[in-house]
């Protein structure tokens, strides 16, 4: 009969072979790092407010290896990073990316790095703090990858302070407490109306090439996002999503009934169903530009546009003076040449 191997020997196994998931996310964008040496863009359109297209995704990746490497774990939020730490961080991904113009870049960026990496947090607390018994065990549960420093004081200092404790068993239940829940999974919202964007771009070339337009045919695509991100993998909505999505479809009735066409925007449709909150785009996704009460934009994207235009602006008069002295300094070689060429000739 074999010998039994003790359970010391698998514990060791588990151990060398070390995590299966974790280091290697992202893996493939670390060697395209080598091998595509130039800057990647990223469309990040002021619709939408986050990165969507074909390099969203290494974006993100990369994003959340940065914000790991890069931002301590010993603050309280994101808002109180170190500044020096968030220059680094983002001095990396405008070397890495490039974004194009606009005033609302900056704040996609700051989104987006915010979120992962609260999103780290939650995952290392879910992972190696919440299982442990005791304060000591999960100080023993620090991950191989995290300083000791900061470990400890993410476990006597925040998780294990009784304010945080008390305010993350109220988010834990507001978020237990949501009666719809998301079904797009790591997708963000702003992604899947960019692509649901592009399927009706294609679609209304088609028809325009068929000269077939009917512009009562197909779903708004307000009522295909809802279903893109609320209905599960089952086919099923959560109950209060089904009543949402009910009426979104009375809603698109009554828009062809009344005046023969659907033309309501995303945003205006999803604030009639689903009620206005300042400050907040509800069922859109955070970033995306918030309407004002009455449906149009708010005090803050509208004074985002208008910095953008005056930057702008301000592109166009330095390259109209820029031209102004080129073409004066042309006009003076050209004067120059003239005047020797008349001496030459005995013009003057």
């Amino acid at each position: 009969m074999a010998a039994r191997l003790p359970l010391t020997y698998f514990i060791c196994v588990l151990f060398c072979l070390g995590p299966f998931r974790g280091p290697s996310r992202a893996l493939k964008y670390k060697k395209l790092r080598s091998t595509e040496p130039g800057k990647v863009k990223v469309h990040i359109p002021s619709s939408l407010g986050a990165a969507v297209g074909k390099n969203a995704n290494q974006f993100v990746g990369e994003c959340a290896d940065w914000v790991k490497e890069i931002c301590p774990l010993n603050v309280q939020s994101w808002n109180d990073m170190p500044e020096d730490a968030i220059d680094r961080l983002y001095s990396r991904i405008h070397a890495k990316f490039d974004f194009g113009e606009g005033a609302h870049i900056p704040k996609a960026i700051h989104i987006q790095c915010s979120n992962l990496y609260r999103h780290w947090r939650e995952r290392l607390k879910a992972d190696h703090f919440t299982k442990c018994k005791s304060l000591k065990e999960a100080e023993r549960a620090c991950p191989a990858t995290i300083d000791l420093t900061q470990w400890r004081w993410l476990i006597y200092n925040y998780w294990g302070n009784p304010k945080q404790r008390e305010k993350s068993e109220k988010n834990r239940a507001n978020a237990l407490s949501k009666k719809i829940k998301s079904a797009c999974g790591a997708k963000s919202t702003a992604r899947i109306i960019y692509e649901l964007e592009l399927e009706a771009e294609n679609e209304q070339e088609v028809n325009e090439d068929e000269q077939e337009v009917n512009e009562t045919n197909g779903d708004p695509i307000y009522l295909k996002l809802w279903e893109k991100s609320k209905r599960h993998k089952n086919g099923k909505f959560d109950d209060e999503a089904e009543i949402k999505y009910k009426a979104f479809k009375e809603l698109h009735e009554k828009e062809v009934r009344e005046k023969g066409a659907d033309n309501l925007i995303l945003d205006i449709a999803y604030k009639e169903v689903l009620g206005y909150r300042s400050g907040y785009a509800r069922g859109l996704g955070k970033g995306h530009p918030v309407l004002s009460k009455d449906g149009k934009k708010g005090r803050a994207e509208l004074e985002a546009n208008v910095e953008h235009l005056q930057n702008e602006n301000s592109m166009i008069r330095a390259e109209f003076e820029s031209h102004k002295l080129e073409a004066k300094k042309k006009q003076q070689e050209l004067e120059q040449k003239l005047q020797l060429i008349m001496d030459k000739i005995g013009l003057t």
